[in-house]
């Protein structure tokens, strides 16, 4: 469904919960998925 939004948005802006360790590491397989599927710019931040 996100992925879908993707398509009529800006941006999109979704927060991780990772502490510390190499950028695969950082993100849960929510985000690692938008990064991959997402039709427009996706900005990960920390919760």
């Amino acid at each position: 469904m996100l992925t879908k939004l993707s398509r009529e948005s800006a941006l999109m802006v979704v927060g991780r919960r990772g502490h510390a360790g190499p950028l695969p590491h950082l993100l849960g397989s929510m985000a690692r998925t938008l990064v991959r599927t997402t039709e427009c710019p996706l900005m990960v931040v920390p919760v």
